[in-house]
């Protein structure tokens, strides 16, 4: 399974402020940087696709609070996607780098993966970090054997393009539902 950095520039017209919307017509708004570290690892649990990198927990102490950012794409008052970027900005000509490590969040523990969700939220991390805040968007998308190719299409879809494979692409996958003798049994006998 290869693995992507995937980057995108976008330039143009930027959305109004404070409408909070991810698209007109929709039920879907956007929230960044409103919600407190407890609740927004609260919320992470309720993924099927969580990671370590998407915590605030790990984040906070990785980052920094000044580097660290985050979004939500709420669905009916649920959280129907997040994502968690550390941020390089450069103050004096307000451009830089938001970059998703092993995100976005959006495949809900109780509802069918929906890959318009996804998409949707892409282009909502577009309008935030690249046409409001100026800043190039890099998702290095987390590696998965079952949504990859979905995900790696969307990205393309939206303009982003591959920059370089990772050097390591090799990843491990643990079912932590299963028991150790399942997990024996679920290894490859090579």
């Amino acid at each position: 399974m290869a693995m992507l950095d995937l980057a995108r520039i976008t330039a143009g017209n930027k959305p109004e402020r404070g409408s909070g919307r991810a698209s007109p017509g929709t039920d879907f708004r956007t929230l960044a940087g409103t919600i407190p570290d407890d609740e927004w690892d609260r919320r992470l649990a309720r993924f099927a696709d969580a990671s370590l990198d998407q915590s605030a927990i790990y984040s906070q102490s990785r980052w920094g609070s000044n580097r660290d950012s985050h979004f939500t794409l709420i669905d009916h008052d649920r959280p129907a996607a997040m994502a968690r970027l550390v941020t390089f900005a450069a103050p004096i000509i307000k451009r830089g780098l938001a970059f998703v490590k092993f995100g976005l969040v959006w495949r809900s523990l109780d509802a069918t993966p929906d890959i318009a969700i996804y998409r949707r939220m892409i282009a909502a991390l577009c309008a935030e970090y690249c046409e409001r805040r100026g800043l190039l968007l890099t998702i290095q998308p987390r590696p998965s054997p079952v949504t990859q190719e979905d995900e790696e299409s969307a990205l393309h879809d939206q303009d982003f393009v591959q920059r370089r494979p990772m050097k390591s692409p090799e990843r491990f996958f643990v079912d932590l539902r299963i028991s150790a003798e399942e997990q024996r049994k679920s290894l490859s006998q090579k």
